[in-house]
């Protein structure tokens, strides 16, 4: 008689975890699949890049750089991850603790000093509230793996 089975495809528990795709959530979002980030692509000027705008995105692709350097990042938030593609052939320079950033979006590389890299690169940063920074915790680009 034209009936349907409904099938469960995401759950809240009454302790806040979220499942998708799984009816038992082991953490705060539990994802049975795969997950997928779309991302944004930001194109980059020469020289210095402050407080870089990358909204709600998780994963960014920088282009159109010959020389650039990161300074910064607006929208951080405690634990907020962000994956960077810099798809460019030039330099890119990550700067430390660049006063050209306002405080709360300077990046911290961990290793007292800027570091340069050539692309393409990639890298994986972490926002930390209790420093107010954009934390570096790796970096690969055709010569090196870092920090």
């Amino acid at each position: 008689s034209g009936s349907t089975t409904l099938a469960e495809r995401m759950r809240i528990t009454t302790s806040g975890l979220v499942g998708i795709n799984t009816t038992a959530p082991n953490t705060s979002i539990d994802v049975n699949g795969d997950l997928a980030m779309r991302r944004a692509t930001i194109a980059v000027a020469s020289g210095l890049n402050n407080d870089l705008a990358i909204g709600a995105r998780s994963t960014i692709r920088l282009t159109g750089a010959v020389f650039s350097t990161l300074t910064g990042f607006a929208n951080g938030f405690d634990g907020k991850v962000l994956y960077v593609h810099y798809d460019g052939t030039q330099q890119m320079v990550i700067g430390n603790e660049n006063a050209n950033s306002i405080a709360a979006n300077r990046i911290r590389t961990l290793t007292g000093g800027d570091i340069t890299y050539t692309g393409p690169a990639a890298f994986t940063f972490q926002y930390d509230s209790a420093v107010l920074r954009w934390i570096l915790f790796g970096a690969r680009d055709s010569t090196s793996i870092s920090p």
